[in-house]
């Protein structure tokens, strides 16, 4: 028994590849016939985390209702790609 693999770029035509084996090869051979195919993936997350600090002091006379402000802010940015690649 022989064991043929193949990747999908090496035939395109299954058929024909049947029809070859079997022209060329000798009659007391057996043959199995597979297809390899070979999957990467990619799964990339980025982030990006801001923040922002802020303080106001108003005054109407120099040392007179002082007022006070303070503010934080936070954000966040989520960026995701996902990259398949098929191939033989």
């Amino acid at each position: 028994m022989m064991d043929l693999s193949f990747t999908k770029d090496m035939c395109d035509n299954i058929d024909d590849l049947h029809s070859a084996i079997e022209e060329f090869k000798p009659a007391h051979i057996g043959y199995i016939v597979w297809e390899e195919q070979t999957v990467a993936q990619n799964l990339i997350i980025t982030s990006l985390v801001g923040a922002q600090e802020e303080t106001v002091i108003g005054m109407i006379k120099p040392l007179e209702n002082i007022e006070i402000e303070h503010s934080i802010y936070y954000g966040n940015a989520i960026g995701i790609e996902e990259v398949t690649m098929i191939g033989g």
